[in-house]
């Protein structure tokens, strides 16, 4: 995990190196046409567009940082979901405190951490998709109980969410 933590961080830089010069060279350009008259100068940070956003918005849970990280001690937590997650966010909400009971749902492709049934909808923390849409099957890591759930995701992306809801349509306990 910190392989690909410290991957993504070094493509980010990279491609902010690469976009400095032209937004200096832009800024200046700008600059240099501008009518005094008709607001402030540019600044090259103005163009750029691969520096990291100070203010992540919502934060995840320590519920759902607390699940995930026991899950990848027990090894059961999936590659693919691995590399999906937002691995420096789950590291700043880790507390060390206790995980639920129901730590995650999962399938190929679809991983709910820490989710809670609230009436017919099923709301997780941190959710990671993998390209999954429609009425699928998951299955709880911890008890082995089976619910059907809707993955809306007509463009089949690839993406985590926080806080997301899904349809809850029935459960089955196996075992």
């Amino acid at each position: 995990m910190d392989a690909i933590a410290a991957n993504s961080k070094l493509r980010t830089e990279e491609l902010h190196l690469g976009e400095l010069g032209i937004s200096t060279l832009t800024s200046v350009f700008w600059n240099a046409n501008r009518d005094p008259k008709k607001g402030e100068p540019v600044k090259a940070s103005d163009f750029w567009h691969f520096t990291p956003q100070v203010d992540e918005g919502e934060k995840i849970s320590a519920i759902a940082s607390n699940s995930f990280f026991s899950l990848v001690s027990e090894e059961k937590m999936p590659s693919w979901a691995v590399s999906l997650a937002p691995i420096d966010q789950l590291r700043k909400g880790k507390n060390g405190g206790e995980t639920p009971k129901c730590r995650a749902w999962m399938r190929k492709g679809v991983m709910l951490i820490a989710p809670q049934i609230k009436g017919d909808k099923a709301i997780a923390p941190l959710a990671l998709i993998d390209g999954v849409e429609g009425q699928i099957s998951v299955i709880d890591i911890d008890t082995g109980t089976a619910r059907e759930i809707f993955v809306a995701n007509a463009k089949k992306e690839v993406y985590w969410a926080i806080n997301v809801e899904f349809q809850l349509i029935g459960s089955v306990t196996y075992g």
